[in-house]
């Protein structure tokens, strides 16, 4: 940890242009912190850290802003204990990859390591980063100062267990991750549809059990495609071939952070919420996100469905062979055959379909998120999404935004006091890792590292640019865990996020530094963009 990157308690920091990070003493009193957070009307959810809160707002943050944030939090705190504390124990197989470089590190052998945990009783301080990953507290020295990896690794099997930061913690799904891995459990930790969703709880004590590695760790639950009972009578989309990866996207899970669950949602919601408003949708209706190349489909009945990406030409599309033009609503009828070509010129394209596709929800979204695995897996052949009803069809996109080739905009990230590593970052251009995903863009350069770090886990925002120790940043995505625990030096600006959807691995992205009143600027001039991009109704009389 580098203490000049901590905050203070009482000290409240912009953490982005859309959410603000107060330091406080423990993790009782972010508890107690995030109740009083949201209480105010500006502030979305509240998310706990180890010594941190941080407060998701609904409007861009300002200086007035900051101070009720203050204000709130002036008096004094009562640490929370949110329920009466049970012990847990939870059966471990300690397998891990990293047991042995953990135990040199420390000075122990593998065996003292086990015993060390295994004679160990742990507290849920809190949950966070993905659903049910419990940040457990109460590890016996020297295991308290195991540090995280200097670069995480893109994907982690579920079950493992891990320490990294002061923590021990349970990955429940495959995902990124930084912690050091230990062992292994065949315990769910998270169940979206039987409450309280999380097996484990912040108080919980927990004590690892010795036991047999498991063959296979307990995969997502996920959501179902609900089959059309009665093809003719309801209204649906068949898929007839999945293509690369495609996906239904609709609305973010909000409010849900403390479970540990991502927000997901449209990768670039910019150009999903304008092909949902060309086919009379509500902007986060259920679409289709496609990336790459081979998707087909079939409606039924005969509907309107409009394929919007984020360049012109981005993607090509046919209906029974005859091509159709994008950002446009197009009639399809019923039975016929819709395909896609490659999706060019920027990773995602959107498909929205009248009325929306309406796959059971989870946690009350049906959008499929790939860290945690909630929401519907990704398409398959013989899948029948059902839709709702339709709304009355627009006809074409007037002037959609498109920025492509300009810069990320910025504002200096909460651990970056001096300013010198936003500006590091914006001195040179970057590439987009193969290793990137819908939860981070991993960047890499030919220049020196930005300094980077661990920092005590915070609730983490969509364009927060971490930097891990071995200083190559990533930008956090739609997906990203609720919480994290790396260095952030800069945020993408909320009216840029979009963009993030739109770059692939392979593409050149640069920074550009702005400060929160142009961020407020910006977001307002994107809002009135979009509200007069779509023209027309459907059909509309030639020349117009």
């Amino acid at each position: 940890m580098n203490p000049a990157w901590d905050l203070v308690v009482g000290e409240a920091r912009p953490f982005g242009d859309h959410a603000i990070v107060v330091g406080v003493a423990s993790p009782g009193e972010a508890l107690a912190a995030a109740r009083v957070l949201e209480t105010l009307d500006e502030v979305l959810e509240a998310v706990v850290g180890m010594s941190t809160v941080v407060a998701m707002t609904v409007e861009p943050v300002t200086a007035g802003l900051l101070a009720a944030v203050r204000s709130a939090l002036a008096g004094p705190l009562r640490e929370v204990s949110p329920r009466p504390r049970r012990e847990i124990l939870l059966p471990v197989g300690f397998d891990g990859e990293d047991l042995g470089d953990v135990a040199g590190e420390v000075g122990l052998s593998s065996g003292e390591v086990v015993s060390l945990l295994t004679s160990s009783s742990l507290t849920v301080a809190f949950i966070g980063f993905a659903p049910g990953f419990p940040y457990m507290i109460g590890l016996p020295e020297p295991l308290d100062r195991v540090r995280r990896r200097a670069s995480p690794r893109p994907s982690v099997p579920a079950g493992s267990i891990a320490l990294g930061g002061g923590f021990a913690g349970v990955y429940p799904g495959p995902s990124p991750g930084g912690w050091r891995l230990v062992g292994r459990t065949s315990t769910a930790m998270f169940d979206p549809h039987r409450a309280p969703y999380s097996t484990l709880r912040a108080g919980d004590r927990v004590r690892l059990v010795p036991g047999t590695a498991p063959a296979a760790a307990p995969g997502p639950v996920r959501g179902k495609r609900r089959q059309a009972p009665a093809r003719s009578a309801v209204p649906h989309l068949e898929v007839l071939a999945p293509g690369t990866l495609t996906m239904v996207q609709g609305a973010p899970r909000l409010g849900l952070a403390g479970l540990g669950v991502p927000t997901a949602g449209p990768a670039d919601p910019v150009a999903m919420a304008l092909a949902n408003r060309l086919v009379g949708n509500a902007d986060d209706a259920g679409a289709l996100e496609v990336a790459g190349a081979g998707l087909s489909f079939q409606l039924a009945p005969t509907a309107y469905a409009a394929l919007v990406g984020g360049v012109a030409g981005a993607a090509s599309w046919s209906v029974d062979g005859h091509p159709t033009p994008v950002d446009v609503v197009v009639p399809v009828p019923a039975g016929a055959v819709v395909r896609l070509g490659a999706v060019r010129g920027v990773a995602r394209a959107y498909v929205a379909v009248a009325g929306g596709l309406e796959p059971d929800p989870v946690l009350g979204s049906v959008s499929t998120d790939v860290l945690s695995g909630l929401g519907p897996a990704a398409l398959s052949a013989g899948d029948v999404i059902p839709l709702g009803p339709p709304g009355r069809p627009r006809a074409r996109l007037s002037h959609p935004q498109r920025r492509e080739g300009e810069p990320l905009r910025v504002v200096p990230g909460p651990h970056d006091t001096d300013g010198g590593a936003t500006a590091a970052l914006c001195r040179r251009e970057w590439s987009v890792s193969s290793a990137s995903s819908r939860v981070g863009l991993r960047l890499t350069s030919p220049g020196p590292a930005i300094p980077g770090g661990e920092v005590p886990s915070l609730g983490m925002v969509t364009g927060a640019v971490q930097v891990p120790p071995a200083g190559e940043p990533v930008v956090l995505g739609v997906d990203h865990g609720s919480a994290g625990g790396y260095r952030v030096v800069a945020c993408v600006i909320r009216a840029d996020l979009h963009r993030l959807g739109r770059l692939a691995p392979g593409d050149r992205v640069s920074f550009e530094e702005v400060d929160l009143e142009e961020a407020a600027r910006a977001r307002h001039r994107l809002q009135v963009a979009l509200d007069g991009a779509v023209a027309g109704w459907f059909p509309t009389a030639a020349g117009t």
